[in-house]
């Protein structure tokens, strides 16, 4: 009988340190993504202005997929160009400095009616004294489906609502942008054009 109490007794303890080591693992884990969360949300790694931060504007980074969402909110600018690959080629110093505007890319290579939609959308969310829009609209936009399918992989999420940047911000790619940030704010990297000038369409990117 003694045996068995003691195997019982051995078990029970076991298993309750089984207990602690699996509670003590969830709590540093979820106490770690949790850390990361909120760091993301602090750093804003793609410059959405959401939430407070104390990062300086603009993002290092070159692909306008991201940093649309910066530029897209910048006051200075009171007028936008959006489309594909054509639009890009326009450049916003020249349309400025011809209109008295002051416009910025809004731009994203291989990008169509659905995706332009929601560029557009984002900036005059942003900019209710819109001057301006130039629409380089091409074959794409002659479609007869009202559903306007995305033409390539698009997140639409860090153009719409906190929510849907809430549940989508944690992520791999949103940890690289935030590093990124963190050494353009140290001086480490270059801060892309505001404007958004390029000389030549890079290629589309999913986010």
């Amino acid at each position: 009988m003694a045996i068995w109490q003691n195997l019982f007794t051995r078990g029970a303890a076991d298993d309750a340190a089984w207990r602690r080591f699996a509670v003590w693992l969830l709590t540093v884990f979820g106490g770690g993504i949790a850390i990361i969360y909120l760091a993301l949300i602090v750093i804003d790694p793609y410059d959405t202005g959401r939430f407070p931060t104390f990062m300086p504007a603009g993002i290092p980074d070159e692909h306008q997929q991201v940093n649309s969402a910066s530029r897209g909110r910048n006051p200075a600018f009171n007028a936008a160009i959006f489309g594909n690959s054509h639009g890009q080629l326009l450049s916003p110093q020249r349309l400025s400095a011809q209109t008295g505007m002051r416009f910025v890319q809004m731009t994203s290579p291989g990008s169509g009616p659905r995706e332009q939609l929601t560029f557009m959308r984002y900036f005059l969310r942003h900019h209710p004294d819109t001057q301006g829009i130039v629409l380089a609209a091409d074959e794409r936009w002659c479609t007869h489906d009202a559903a306007l399918p995305a033409l390539f992989q698009f997140s639409p999420w860090l153009y719409e609502s906190n929510f849907q940047y809430l549940t989508h911000i944690l992520s791999t790619r949103a940890i690289v942008a935030a590093r990124k940030r963190v050494m353009m704010a140290l001086g480490k990297l270059p801060a892309y054009d505001p404007a958004g000038s390029r000389s030549a369409p890079s290629p589309p990117r999913p986010m």
